[in-house]
């Protein structure tokens, strides 16, 4: 009789189980399924503007000129790709900026010392969307806490060409 109750429980246990994954697959089918990118439209909207601010700490300047945009919504690693320039003449070098240029990248989009990094110069992401976001720029900072996101920029004059590459977005860039 014991292991007649044991087995019935096992079995619910396990109908439940099943049930609540069924669920939250369908719940989230319209994010799981999706086949390709989607493209960030409006430019710089205050969402837009608080979400990178609030998920990666980087402030978007008010005279900032926005390209174009994607939420790659891949199914492995998903992440958020936004080309965008702004202008650097309010901006002054700091002493130890050896010439490439990332203490304008700092104080244009306002990053913070210890969670963004200089790594040097671009690397060639493998990606059908690199291309059309600028392709290989000259340098690139990244986060010290997530080895995915990166901001890659390039000096052009006084402008700066910035692609920011933002790992996870979440629901947000859709």
């Amino acid at each position: 009789m014991k292991h007649k109750i044991c087995i019935c429980l096992i079995v619910i246990i396990v109908l439940i189980s099943i049930t609540s994954c069924f669920a939250a697959a369908i719940s989230n089918a319209d994010s799981i399924f999706l086949t390709g990118p989607t493209e960030i439209r409006g430019g710089f909207s205050p969402e837009l503007i608080r979400t990178l601010n609030t998920r990666y700490q980087i402030s978007i300047p008010e005279k900032a000129n926005f390209i174009k945009g994607i939420n790659t919504n891949s199914f492995r690693d998903p992440m958020v790709v936004i080309l965008f320039e702004c202008a650097i003449d309010d901006l002054e070098p700091w002493e130890d900026d050896s010439g490439f240029g990332y203490s304008y990248v700092f104080q244009a989009l306002n990053l913070n010392k210890s969670v963004y990094k200089f790594q040097g110069y671009d690397e060639e992401i493998m990606a059908d969307w690199f291309d059309d976001f600028g392709g290989l720029l000259d340098y690139c900072l990244g986060r010290e806490d997530d080895g995915y996101t990166k901001i890659s920029y390039s000096l052009r004059g006084n402008t700066l060409i910035i692609r920011f590459v933002g790992w996870h977005p979440g629901e947000t860039f859709n």
